[in-house]
């Protein structure tokens, strides 16, 4: 009798070791494919920050920052140099001028005369 009980919880420890393993294996493939996502999500961001530096200009950037630093420190000199160079020159053309005498001298006529 004690040796069917024996192998009566023999048998239930094997069953409960074999669902353990397929957890445990189930646990394994999850984290496989999680290591696999994020591995390429790390290569997808690593190919865009390569293009991203190809791009980048450090004297373009550096150029802008020193015309915002002297923004901050000499805020009315910017706009006066900024108002010269996108002012353009003017154009003097020569007028045609009329002589004042020429010309008839005209009746004043009020708005209120062409209604009646």
């Amino acid at each position: 009798m004690i040796s069917k009980q024996m192998l009566a919880e023999m048998e239930d420890r094997l069953k409960s070791l074999g669902q353990h393993y397929k957890t445990l294996e189930l646990h394994r493939d999850n984290l496989l494919s999680d290591l696999k996502r994020t591995a390429g999500e790390t290569i997808d961001r690593v190919e865009r920050a390569k293009t991203a530096s190809r791009d980048f200009d450090p004297d373009q950037h550096l150029a802008l920052a020193k015309r915002e630093s002297r923004k901050a420190l000499f805020p009315n000199a910017a706009i006066e140099t900024e108002v010269t160079v996108s002012v353009p020159e003017p154009v003097l053309t020569p007028v045609p001028v009329k002589s004042m005498l020429t010309e008839e001298p005209r009746m004043q006529r009020s708005f209120f005369d062409d209604i009646q």
